[in-house]
């Protein structure tokens, strides 16, 4: 857990070969451990290669025994369709977290990575209320969700109300 943590926090500061390190070490740790392989998923994703990410996140999948950790591995796959930008991709978010939010309720991750796919895909509003949902959990992400939701509400006021949310 320590190294996965380790990793999360490395790949936020796009410190990517020390990140793949922390995970690899979990790996040779915890062959099961779900996180690893789902950190290595999102950094094999920021390369462009994702037939090796969803493949990661797809054995992060297999390997999850608790519900916690499956609702993660959803928003593991969260990141990776709004990193791909693939076909159907934002539909595919919204249901990996509804998936998420089936698994655990109030789930700060999910809400985080459905409010930066709605922001990617400039629909801003959507975006603030999963941001301030994230505010309201208390969990964790909070200190990023305020910067995104602060950055949003910037947004939103220099729009005109009717471009704000193409659909």
């Amino acid at each position: 857990e320590h190294h996965v943590f380790n990793g999360f926090a490395l790949l936020k500061m796009e410190r990517m070969d020390d990140a793949q390190r922390e995970f690899e070490q979990a790996l040779r740790l915890d062959p099961k451990c779900s996180g690893a392989y789902r950190g290595m998923g999102w950094i094999e994703g920021r390369k462009g290669d994702f037939s090796a990410a969803f493949a990661s996140m797809n054995h992060a999948k297999e390997i999850a025994e608790k519900n916690r950790e499956k609702a993660l591995v959803e928003v593991g796959f969260m990141g990776l369709y709004t990193m791909q930008e693939g076909p159907e991709w934002l539909p595919r978010v919204e249901q990996s977290f509804r998936t998420a939010c089936s698994l655990v309720e109030d789930l700060p991750e999910a809400y985080f990575h459905l409010g930066m796919a709605y922001k990617q895909a400039r629909l801003y509003e959507d975006a603030e209320k999963a941001f301030q949902r994230v505010l309201w959990i208390h969990g964790s992400l909070v200190s990023e969700s305020k910067a995104e939701l602060a950055a949003i509400q910037r947004i939103l006021r220099a729009v005109p109300k009717s471009t704000s949310s193409p659909k």
